[in-house]
């Protein structure tokens, strides 16, 4: 009857000294395999000393309380990960929201520089006809002197809208990539 009993608590207890057994590789030191080692030998004697079905009742009980327990803590720790899957989602979707803003800001800066632009072009013909009409040497190198002028505005204008939209390729870039990383659509 005691061997039985002992066979019992052999088959009970295997799979756990299985995984005690996989597990010593990834232990930091041989001290720390030499002690696993030595904690199994001990409970595989006290194992096999356990003669009673009482003693093994009590084992038993101490298994389920063991498993129970690391059932609590993977669910305490589930919910934890979930709690900052969520908290991280809802900073991406802020952040989403404000790469939004920014990029309406950058596409209404770029509108305002087309209309100046479209303004400049405008005062660009009206100088060609001015120097069309001009009469002197002296309104011709006044009219001159006004296209210079035009065309650095132009070329200022021109080099911040390329930058203009860069920046905002760049957002949408970065728009782009965290809504795929959240599965959100596009809108």
């Amino acid at each position: 009857m005691a061997e039985m009993i002992r066979t019992e608590i052999m088959e009970y207890v295997a799979p756990m000294f299985e995984q005690i057994m996989a597990r010593m590789d990834t232990l930091a030191t041989k001290d720390d395999v030499a002690g696993l080692r030595q904690e199994v030998t001990e409970l595989r004697f006290d194992v096999a000393k356990c003669a009673t079905k009482e003693e093994l009742a009590e084992v038993k009980e101490d298994i389920a309380e063991f498993k129970a327990e690391v059932k609590e803590d993977i669910a305490e720790f589930k919910a934890e990960v979930k709690q900052d899957i969520a908290e991280f989602k809802a900073e991406v979707k802020r952040d989403v929201a404000e790469l939004r803003a920014e990029v309406a800001e950058v596409k209404e800066e770029v509108a305002e520089l087309k209309v100046g632009l479209a303004e400049v072009k405008e005062d660009v013909a009206e100088l060609r006809l001015d120097v069309a009409k001009c009469a002197t040497k002296e309104e011709l190198a006044e009219v001159k002197e006004e296209v210079v002028g035009v065309k650095q505005d132009m070329r200022a204008m021109a080099y911040d809208i390329g930058e203009l939209k860069e920046n905002y390729r760049t957002m949408d870039g970065k728009l782009d990539r965290m809504i795929l990383f959240l599965g959100m659509p596009k809108s």
